[in-house]
């Protein structure tokens, strides 16, 4: 007998691939067992980083990185560079004009304007931390900054997806002065704050995906006043509610999390808690939390990046931050979840 889950898959195969909203012809495939596979990306390596910010362009088809926390000599570095995954190897590109540097902002590929949106973050200054609110859009070579008539206020840590069945991103939380509850939408050229009553409580760094077989964000966890949560949220496009799944990952800020089509499950992967970093795997099929427990795994981590490249059907996960006795270590792996291994 097939399952809900089974059902979920097979109709993801026939609908949208990634934040792009594509549309997949082919026949449903049976249902195949995902793993995280180390890819090997040789002279295209990419410096260690956590906090920097990663969206699939489905108009170049390629990932796009910017920015982020870095090492030197020196100690923790704001970085201000943008790199591009290939699916392959990752390259370094030089645009005309940059953001400048930060860590722990928003990014998101608006499909409806085919262009990726950077918004937010905090520049590390001499020991304080100064919290962002500029729009910059990504057009495939260069950088441009926006003005929109609207905006969020400066924050950092705050999470993004983008809502194909409304042409909307989404935009929850972070911090600046105190942890925000708010909920931003990108319509492509202006921001909004959606009025929500009883929203999710305010937190940094939660997990964020959109559910393109049920038309709904899924919010996880974060970290708020209160501590860290393991908290499940939905988000219709004009109401949050608050999900009691019988299992649950456990609480933790930081995790990498995205929505993968191929397979019809939102993916969410590591994270840390008061006990230390994580790279335990989850899924979520609009009803409950599923441990994966696959056979290879990522060392633990948290801040990471995550996206789901559309173009090969695998999520991307990059470096983040595996915290030991002796401090974080900055990480530059780049792992696949996928059931093909390496490409």
């Amino acid at each position: 007998m097939r399952t809900a889950h089974d059902r979920r898959r097979n109709l993801a195969l026939g609908l949208t691939l990634g934040l792009a909203a594509f549309w997949c012809a082919a026949s449903p495939a049976p249902a195949q067992t995902a793993d995280w596979a180390k890819q090997e990306t040789g002279l295209g390596r990419i410096p260690a980083r956590v906090g920097a910010m990663m969206a699939f362009d489905a108009t170049h088809g390629n990932s796009v990185m910017f920015g982020g926390i870095g090492v030197s000599s020196l100690g923790p570095i704001n970085l201000d560079d943008t790199w591009i995954w290939d699916g392959k190897k990752w390259t370094q590109v030089f645009p005309a004009a940059s953001p400048p540097p930060r860590y722990n902002g928003v990014i998101f590929y608006h499909a409806a304007t085919g262009r990726v949106i950077l918004f937010g973050g905090a520049a590390y200054i001499s020991g304080v931390v100064i919290p962002l609110g500029d729009t910059w859009l990504w057009d495939g070579t260069n950088w441009q900054q926006l003005f929109p008539q609207s905006s969020p206020s400066a924050r950092y840590g705050g999470a993004a997806t983008y809502d194909s069945a409304r042409d909307l991103a989404v935009v929850f939380g972070g911090f600046n002065s105190d942890y925000l509850a708010e909920t931003w939408t990108w319509d492509g050229a202006n921001w909004a704050l959606a009025s929500a009553q009883d929203p999710p409580a305010g937190r940094i760094l939660p997990g964020l995906s959109y559910d393109s077989v049920l038309n709904q964000v899924v919010l996880f966890g974060g970290h708020s006043a209160d501590g860290y949560l393991n908290d499940t949220w939905i988000w219709n496009g004009s109401t949050w509610t608050q999900r009691s799944p019988a299992t649950s990952p456990a609480i933790r800020y930081g995790p990498s999390m995205v929505y993968d089509p191929s397979l019809g499950y939102s993916l969410l992967f590591g994270g840390n808690n008061k006990d230390g970093n994580l790279n335990d795997t989850w899924t979520w099929d609009g009803t409950n939390w599923s441990d994966v427990s696959p056979r290879h795994s990522p060392q633990p981590r948290f801040n990471a990046m995550m996206d789901y490249d559309s173009l090969n059907q695998v999520v991307v996960l990059f470096g983040g931050a595996h915290g030991t006795a002796h401090g974080d270590i900055y990480l530059d792996d780049t792992w696949f979840w996928t059931t093909g291994g390496l490409l």
